[in-house]
């Protein structure tokens, strides 16, 4: 099958301008190989995809995969490993949190089972909505996990948050800086944003958290909820949402 598969994604309000970037990114990829590319687009779940054939078509692939992502046959994973994945379906089901992680064949998602997300929350009895809610576990946020679980007759995967997102958490959970979420868009239209508003100064730091999700830090004398009031109308339809310590931390104090 020469159709390539991504686990980036492609959402939201600028879902076009999104895929337009990867088109462009793509053919100054290719450029110099030895290549035919066709029927870019994206498959039902938004994860990028292309065909691509040709003499340097394995080249080409693995540029792709290290900068995008790849996916996986549900007989690729292994249980122990760790695997990149976003956040969907958050507050659906009571049970936990599903992450795609790019399991493609079939179509599955990892489950974080809600005993899990308690004991590596440190939220003992709360509800699948308190711990999204006070850690700010939203639809498309990218996390990191690791298998425990891999069922192959019931085509279901069991999985708990890797330490890496344990740790990032933690950082933000200890850290004085707000911060503000911003997820489907891209490093350029949040520059933009933030110079068009006047709040460039304001932001300490601009954090990569996936290929269109960032997290914006807010420098001490900053507060979050203003910058979100200012760049929301520049930036209409993307999804941003705030992570604030003291806020956080007494959400999860309140569950234990």
């Amino acid at each position: 099958m020469n159709e390539l598969v991504l686990l980036t994604k492609i959402y939201g309000a600028y879902r076009n301008r999104l895929f337009s970037n990867y088109q462009d990114d793509l053919m100054e990829k290719a450029r110099g190989l030895e290549v035919q590319i066709q029927d870019i687009g994206s498959d039902e779940r938004g994860h990028l995809t292309t065909q691509i054939t040709g003499e340097d078509r394995e080249f080409l692939k693995n540029v792709l995969e290290m900068e995008y992502g790849r996916t996986y046959t549900f007989g690729e994973l292994e249980i122990g490993e760790t695997y990149a994945g976003q956040l969907i379906d958050v507050g659906h089901v009571g049970y936990g949190i599903y992450v795609d992680i790019g399991v493609i064949e079939p179509f599955l998602d990892a489950l974080l089972p809600l005993h899990r997300l308690r004991l590596q929350m440190n939220m003992d009895g709360a509800s699948v909505r308190a711990i999204a809610d006070a850690m700010t576990l939203v639809e498309h946020l990218p996390v990191e996990i690791v298998i425990n679980d891999k069922n192959p007759h019931e085509n279901t995967l069991e999985a708990s948050v890797a330490d890496s997102t344990c740790q990032e958490i933690n950082s933000w959970l200890e850290d004085d800086h707000d911060r503000l979420l911003v997820l489907g868009c891209s490093l350029q239209m949040i520059h933009r944003a933030l110079e068009q508003s006047g709040h460039r100064d304001d932001i300490y730091e601009i954090e990569e958290l996936g290929k269109h999700e960032y997290s914006l830090v807010c420098k001490w004398t900053t507060n979050a909820t203003g910058i979100i009031t200012e760049i929301g109308p520049l930036l209409r339809g993307v999804p941003m949402h705030l992570f604030i310590p003291d806020e956080a931390r007494s959400k999860r104090d309140a569950k234990t």
